[in-house]
């Protein structure tokens, strides 16, 4: 009988873990575009605001150095959005070079978001021997018991 509680414990971790990469990004270690439509779903009648990131220039970037560039640059923006997200927040990795956020509370907890965000691009990041600055951020303000669609 231990052997099979083992065996059950085993599969359930696996079972987990398998969930779990399903709904994380695979370059950056973020949520995913599957796991920010969730939680889009799940939402119900909490207010929040949603910010739509796209990095302005990212395809030059792949196209003048690589794609291993593009990568790096990904990663990188992706760490300096992380620090900057508060707890009651859901950051993700929607696809390329966008990303979406989900800050849970008021407007105003959202703008705060999008300013730190957009802080965080302030500072260079060097790529192949370039340094280059990068942004772009959209946000809009969900009200309570507002639907959302996204495709």
């Amino acid at each position: 009988s231990f052997i099979r509680m083992g065996i059950a414990l085993r599969d359930a971790r696996l079972i987990h873990d398998e969930r779990e990469l399903a709904r994380t990004d695979e370059l950056t270690g973020l949520n995913n575009r599957r796991r920010f439509i969730s939680a889009l779903d799940e939402l119900n009648n909490q207010e929040s605001s949603l910010l739509l990131l796209d990095l302005d220039g990212f395809k030059y970037i792949n196209d003048s150095l690589g794609h291993e560039s593009g990568d790096l640059l990904l990663k990188e923006v992706a760490t300096r959005f992380a620090r900057q997200m508060p707890r009651a927040s859901l950051l993700a990795r929607l696809g390329g070079d966008e990303f979406g956020v989900i800050v849970y509370g008021p407007s105003d907890a959202g703008l705060d978001v999008a300013r730190s965000l957009g802080g965080s691009l302030t500072y260079p990041i060097r790529l192949a021997g370039h340094d280059g600055i990068c942004r772009c951020i959209r946000s809009c303000n969900l009200p309570a018991g507002a639907r959302t669609t996204m495709l």
